[in-house]
C-alpha cells in the first residue's frame, strides 16, 4: 500500500480508493501548462496521452522537469515510493469523447503492494469540461487481472454501473489520488478549450513491476518483467510487450 503521510487520507485511500487533495499553487500549474504546450502539439486526437508519444527520450525529459517541480511537494505527502513516469492527458473541445468505465492496467502484486496514480487538471474541471467520475470502494469490488489483451471484468455490467458513478468536480492544481483498481471515467468535453491534465503514477519504493499479455491463441497469460518508468513504455506494450 502507498504510504500517505495524511492519515486521514490515507484512510480514504484504503476505504474508499481514493482521495483529493490541494496540491499545487497556481503558478506550478501555470507552468506545467506551457510545458505541455512547449513539447507536444497533438490537435488531431479526440483524447491524447502523452505515453503513447513515439520518442522515449522526450517523454523521459518531460518527466525530469515535471520531477524537478514537484518532487517536494510529492516528498511532503508521500513516503517510500517510486515513480512510474508522468504523462499529460488531453481531451480535445468540443466533442463527444467521454472516457467509459474502466480500471487501469495490472502491473504489480496487488494484493501486496497496489499502483497509484495522481490526476491534476491544469484548470477547473466540471461535466461540462472532462471531469473525473467515480465508483466509491469499487477497488474493492474483485480481484481480477487487467491488461489491453485481456477482456474487461466487468464488460457485461458497464452501462448498468454509470448509475453508481459521482463525479468530482476539481479545482485548477487539485489532485485526485487513486488507486489503479479504481473504477473511474471521465465526462466529454463540451467546452471551447482543451482539458489538459497532469498524470503521476506510483508505487511502493519496493514493488516490482511486469506487464500482463493474454496470448489468446494458446489460452496463455504471460507475465513480462517491466522497467520503474512504465508510465513511459506505452508503445512497447500496448500489444505483446517488445520489452521485459
Amino acid at each position: 500500500m502507498l504510504t500517505v503521510k495524511d492519515s486521514q487520507q490515507q484512510r480514504l485511500l484504503h476505504v474508499n480508493g481514493f482521495f483529493t487533495d490541494k496540491f499545487l499553487p497556481e503558478t506550478t500549474v501555470d507552468a506545467l501548462m506551457e510545458m505541455y504546450h512547449a513539447h507536444f502539439d497533438d490537435k488531431n486526437t479526440s483524447f491524447y496521452s502523452t505515453s503513447f508519444h513515439p520518442d522515449l527520450s522526450l517523454k523521459q525529459q518531460v518527466t525530469r522537469e515535471v520531477l524537478a517541480l514537484l518532487q517536494p511537494i510529492l516528498d511532503s505527502k508521500f513516503a517510500d515510493y517510486k515513480i512510474l513516469g508522468t504523462s499529460f492527458l488531453k481531451k480535445n473541445p468540443e466533442e463527444n469523447n467521454p472516457l467509459p468505465l474502466h480500471q487501469d492496467w495490472t502491473v504489480t502484486d496487488e494484493d501486496k503492494y497496489g499502483s497509484f496514480t495522481i490526476w491534476i487538471p491544469l484548470q477547473d474541471t466540471t461535466p461540462y469540461n472532462g471531469a473525473i467520475r467515480v465508483i466509491s470502494g469499487s477497488h474493492c469490488v474483485e480481484n481480477n487481472f487487467r491488461a489491453p489483451s485481456l477482456p474487461v471484468a466487468f464488460e457485461q455490467d458497464r452501462a448498468k454501473m454509470d448509475e453508481y458513478l459521482t463525479t468530482l468536480p476539481l479545482k485548477k492544481g487539485e489532485a485526485f489520488v487513486f488507486n489503479q483498481k479504481l473504477m473511474h471515467a471521465s465526462w466529454p468535453n463540451q467546452s471551447k478549450e482543451e482539458r489538459i491534465a497532469l498524470t503521476i503514477g506510483l508505487v511502493p519504493k519496493e514493488a516490482d513491476l511486469f506487464m500482463l499479455y493474454y496470448d489468446a491463441k494458446n489460452s496463455m497469460l504471460h507475465r513480462y518483467s517491466m522497467p520503474d518508468d512504465l508510465f513511459l513504455r506505452y508503445p512497447e506494450i500496448i500489444q505483446q510487450p517488445t520489452i521485459g
